[in-house]
């Protein structure tokens, strides 16, 4: 039986096939691990997979003390020592194909003009650079699509996010500081074997903190009455949660209750707009024409989400232009907020797949007024 990895190697050829690619260079590591399940960080060090779209074959150049690594069992590992110059076995393994599909969004160019360099060496003629083709977006139309056992993985990663926030936020009292609130979560985190650790860097701001829509956690102290906004998620078996809630420690002030009244009704028009075929920009402006009715249209400053998988931030983008149609399998956050600055922030953000009905929610856990508000 075929793993994960190569079935999903054998779909690049058949995309590689259907563009006339002979063969791809992958150099992402994140797409790499999704091709061949070796999670490598390469630092400064070249790592490459070439895909070789005539014969099948696969190649994963990388640092010699890495080998052992690639869980597809196909693919034959190239170690190479720091002595070495990789980006020699790379061209020797692309040399001659008519068509070189690269991502151009991520490989450096420095990186490519020494690859092209070597293949003027071997090949004299005309540069290669004319017969590069891009690659990201079939990588990232198969990432959008996520499978069973990957929907199953960002399930518990959230189920694990929710257990997490929910005991944190005991911790949310007046003159506990933004910073002690992180470290808690980190630590909590940490008790939970099962994770690999936070899926990107947390986020706790408090009071007039709150209105910046990405405030760092710092030594300021929670007042009463303050709106904390915590946004966080985890990491299982390399997928990744995000979720945020907005706390309020003590009654909140009657403006703040009504931003968060309509942060709360906009995310829900917008998880109701989720089905398949719906444009993508229809999920932004359902929450965004809800916070323009209601007065707060200049504050609500940002798309309302992203795409979320292997990486916390990743295709679809969830803009009010975006005319990609939702299709089922896509995960990714819904996160209206107002933020207004000289006053604070509210946010409400889940993880919310597509399926054939329409969305279900991952990230289970309760929003009401009453329930985030603390003391």
């Amino acid at each position: 039986m075929k793993n994960a990895y190569r079935v999903r190697q054998e779909i690049v050829g058949e995309k590689m096939a259907e563009k006339g690619i002979t063969k791809v260079l992958v150099t992402n590591p994140i797409n790499i691990f999704y091709l061949t399940g070796a999670s490598i960080v390469p630092y400064e060090r070249f790592m490459g997979l070439v895909l070789d779209g005539e014969t099948g074959k696969s190649h994963l150049i990388i640092p010699g003390f890495e080998k052992g690594h690639c869980e597809e069992e196909g693919t034959l590992e190239i170690g190479y020592q720091d002595h070495e110059d990789a980006l020699a076995i790379a061209a020797d393994l692309v040399q001659g194909c008519e068509k070189l599909g690269v991502e151009k969004k991520t490989l450096p160019l420095f990186i490519l003009e020494q690859l092209a360099a070597l293949l003027k060496q071997k090949q004299p003629g005309p540069g290669v650079l004319c017969d590069l083709v891009e690659a990201d977006y079939f990588l990232e139309e198969m990432r959008f699509h996520k499978d069973s056992g990957e929907l199953e993985k960002m399930a518990k990663a959230a189920g694990y996010t929710v257990d997490i926030l929910d005991k944190v936020k005991r911790k949310l009292v007046p003159g506990a500081m933004e910073q002690e609130i992180k470290f808690e979560l980190l630590r909590q985190i940490s008790l939970e074997g099962a994770l690999m650790g936070p899926a990107s860097p947390i986020q706790v701001s408090s009071g007039i903190h709150a209105s910046l829509a990405h405030g760092i956690a710092g030594p300021k102290k929670i007042e009463a009455g303050d709106p904390v906004i915590i946004d966080f998620g985890v990491t299982f078996e390399h997928y990744r949660s995000d979720i945020t809630r907005t706390f309020f420690v003590g009654k909140p002030q009657a403006e703040f209750e009504k931003m968060y009244r309509v942060v709360w009704e906009a995310q829900q028009k917008a998880i109701d707009t989720v089905r398949p075929g719906v444009a993508i920009k229809e999920v932004d402006l359902a929450a965004r024409r809800h916070i323009e009715k209601e007065g707060y249209g200049a504050y609500f400053t940002t798309r309302v989400g992203h795409g979320l998988g292997l990486e916390i931030h990743e295709p679809p983008s969830m803009h009010q232009e975006n005319e990609q149609a939702l299709e089922e399998g896509m995960v990714f956050t819904i996160e209206p907020g107002i933020y207004i600055p000289g006053l604070g922030g509210v946010r409400i953000e889940d993880d919310v797949t597509v399926n054939k009905e329409g969305a279900v929610v991952l990230t289970d856990y309760a929003k009401a007024l009453a329930d985030v508000t603390l003391g």
